[in-house]
């Protein structure tokens, strides 16, 4: 099965939120648009033709939060593929430098606002490095805790979940 082009994966994700799909009939044809083109011109590597990717820059598709019921919350960030993630702590700052990343679409820069809900996360934020062909996520906290992270394959490209715990009850 062929990848999703980011753009068919965001209408995918419209029609399936709002349930339009009746109404958008071109959204199928959207969602089997093959992930690679053919070339049309005969040169190129043809890897296109083989329905094989050139490697390429992972593309940062989606930022969230998610509260839990517990005070606990999560911070997911949704990527085209796989990448290297390393994570840095300093206090009440946690950077997690996503390898071989980068952020497609400028809203997905503006920090994800988090102080109103009950948990240690007050905001989070994507970074684009371009040097270092990288995309930090800058996650401030109320409070000094040790998240953790995963990355989970999926059938799209891949998640990364940094969960935290809930915060210390107030004395």
């Amino acid at each position: 099965m062929t990848a999703r082009p980011a753009h068919a994966r965001g209408l995918a994700r419209a029609v399936m939120l709002l349930g339009l799909a009746a109404a958008l009939p071109h959204a199928d044809a959207a969602l089997a648009a093959p992930a690679v083109l053919d070339d049309v011109t005969g040169g190129g590597s043809g890897l296109a033709r083989r329905g094989r990717a050139p490697k390429q820059q992972a593309e940062i598709t989606y930022a969230g939060f998610v509260s839990r019921p517990d005070g606990g919350a999560t911070v997911f960030v949704e990527i085209t593929q796989e990448v290297p993630v390393e994570k840095a702590q300093s206090g009440r700052s946690v950077i997690y430098t996503l390898k071989n990343a980068k952020v497609v679409v400028r809203n997905n820069l503006h920090p994800l606002l988090t102080r109103e809900f009950a948990s240690v996360v007050t905001s989070a934020r994507l970074v684009p490095d371009k040097k270092a062909k990288a995309t930090k996520l800058v996650i401030e906290l109320r409070e000094v805790v040790e998240p953790t992270h995963r990355m989970v394959a999926g059938q799209d490209g891949a998640m990364l979940e940094v969960s935290f715990p809930a915060p210390k009850p107030e004395r």
